[in-house]
């Protein structure tokens, strides 16, 4: 089919039949403003196809921000525009307005540029054909202009938090749901929706907590919030860290954290009470620090990894052996890739190592001179712990999200090149934003727990306990003897230093602070 010459940077007009496709958009907060409904662009645009005599050839609409350039209808245009354009077809894109096709400058510039390249129009209803500049400059407006309203969305967030209320948006946590807010809230500087116990399901988000607290592991509580019905899962998939990030939530105990990391009380009903919600955390925490599934049976099971691939190791006895206990390295059982790693170690001299060690310095703590410094490294340890026991979760977490937005524009190339089909695109971005969404409502919870749960007592509480952690170390039981290593070591790392002997290396803050300690004043004296 014959084309007439290309002029750039001016409007150009189609010739002979031109195939349109039809593209609308709305996002959430743009559903109730008027002249931006679906229905209202629907009838625009094909207004516009009809005014110009142009062919139907598709209709697409999302209902999703401007800022995603990964939307499926939107990828699905421009791959139907490529499709016409190879089969020799005149095509124009129609849409009600330039920034129903995105707020991203980037990508509304590098789209423009490449249906360009194809002589495939894009017609604005309200602006009509423009030139390369005024479309750049327009989508430099509506970049703005999206960054402006998430500006607002974010103070008005910020304001709604500040008295006390929950800001309405996504979906409500379980056993909770959005109402209308009364006159009576509303008077009370309320948002339109407002959270509140929903009367069907809150009985199940307690009992999650209570199950946590009976000591049954967040796994075996995912297990059985699994087979709860679907209709009162709502839907949800209660898996593990679906289930961990359920109770994490400080909603749940009637409260927020602002953006400076301070606890509130929130001005809707509570499932669980403050203690009850601290208590879970806990727990939780205490799992990830020492599994519980560690007995009793051996010293330092939990606490020991393996000196060459970081593994945990337990203990395991060996009666027909003189030697005693024997610690193996567990990294294969648990899932790590690689040949099997099979580091041992001697637990009899491993174990008087660290006693010697840990009573060494408990040993020190009693002298006068240590308390100055002891009291402000205390203090320091206590406020800085739990954030930098946390940054190693966080960049985890930060990790998955960056990959996850990887794989989102992977599968959008796959998509518009059509090594991907619609209903495999659908699928793994389904996959995907939910991992993201889990990874992100993980971080909230992160960063929620850390301003209520506070690891460390008052050092005078924990110094009035030091005769007991000398008394324990020497004459405990193993119970005891693990409990007090427990709170001052987090983890053991065995040094082989010759035929059937051990050095162990200590690691963990409280017990790096404390040898700090006592080293500067053993130095200044």
């Amino acid at each position: 089919m014959a084309t007439r010459p290309r002029t750039r940077g001016r409007p150009r007009l189609p010739a002979g039949i031109v195939q349109s496709l039809l593209y609308t958009r709305i996002s959430g907060s743009e559903k109730q403003r008027e002249g931006l409904s679906l229905d209202t662009q629907r009838a625009t645009t094909r207004r516009t196809a009809a005014a110009q005599q142009w062919a139907i050839a598709g209709e697409f609409c999302d209902i999703e921000s401007g800022r995603h350039d990964d939307r499926a209808d939107y990828l699905r245009m421009l791959a139907r525009a490529r499709e016409l354009h190879d089969a020799g077809a005149n095509v124009t894109v129609v849409v009600a307005r330039l920034d129903r096709l995105g707020r991203h400058v980037k990508e509304r510039v590098t789209r423009w540029e490449e249906l360009d390249a194809l002589d495939i129009r894009i017609h604005s209803a309200a602006e009509g054909l423009v030139s390369k500049m005024v479309h750049d400059i327009l989508a430099s407006v509506a970049e703005e202009e999206s960054r402006l309203t998430g500006e607002r969305t974010s103070e008005t967030a910020q304001q709604t938090r500040s008295n006390g209320w929950k800001f309405p948006g996504g979906r409500a946590p379980f056993g909770y749901r959005w109402r209308a807010a009364s006159a009576a809230e509303r008077a009370e500087q309320a948002p339109k929706t407002v959270l509140d116990l929903d009367p069907e399901r809150a009985s199940y988000a307690a009992e999650l907590f209570t199950r946590i607290q009976r000591k049954e592991s967040v796994r075996a509580v995912s297990r059985w919030a699994a087979t709860l019905p679907a209709d009162v899962r709502d839907g949800r998939n209660m898996n593990y860290h679906a289930t961990q990030q359920l109770l994490r939530n400080p909603s749940y105990c009637g409260e927020y954290v602002d953006t400076e990391g301070d606890r509130h009380s929130g001005r809707w009903p509570a499932i669980v009470t403050p203690e009850q919600w601290q208590a879970v955390q806990k727990r939780i925490t205490d799992h990830a620090r020492v599994p519980h599934q560690a007995g009793n049976t051996h010293l330092l099971t939990g606490m020991l990894f393996c000196s060459k691939c970081g593994g945990r190791m337990s203990g395991k006895s060996r009666a027909r052996e003189a030697r005693g206990p024997v610690y193996l390295c567990n990294s294969w059982r648990n899932g790590a890739s690689g040949s099997r790693c099979q580091t041992t170690a001697l637990g009899t001299p491993l174990e008087a190592d660290v006693i010697r060690q840990v009573g060494g310095l408990i040993a020190t703590l009693t002298d006068p001179r240590l308390l100055r410094e002891l009291r402000r490294q205390w203090e320091t340890l206590r406020r800085g712990e739990q954030q930098a026991g946390m940054t190693k979760q966080v960049r985890a977490y930060q990790r998955t999200i960056a990959a996850a937005q990887e794989q989102l524009g992977r599968a959008a190339l796959l998509l518009i090149n059509g090594a991907l089909d619609e209903a495999g695109y659908q699928a793994a971005r389904t996959q995907i934003e939910a991992g993201t969404a889990d990874a992100e409502r993980a971080l909230d919870a992160l960063r929620a727990s850390a301003a209520v749960v506070a690891p460390l007592p008052e050092l005078d509480t924990a110094l009035a306990t030091v005769g007991d952690w000398t008394a324990a170390l020497v004459t405990g039981d193993l119970g005891t003897q693990r409990t007090v290593l427990m709170f001052l070591v987090e983890r053991i790392i065995p040094r082989r230093t010759g035929w059937g002997k051990y050095e162990a290396q200590l690691e963990g803050p409280i017990w790096e602070a404390l040898s700090q300690v006592v080293t500067t004043v053993a130095t200044a004296a």
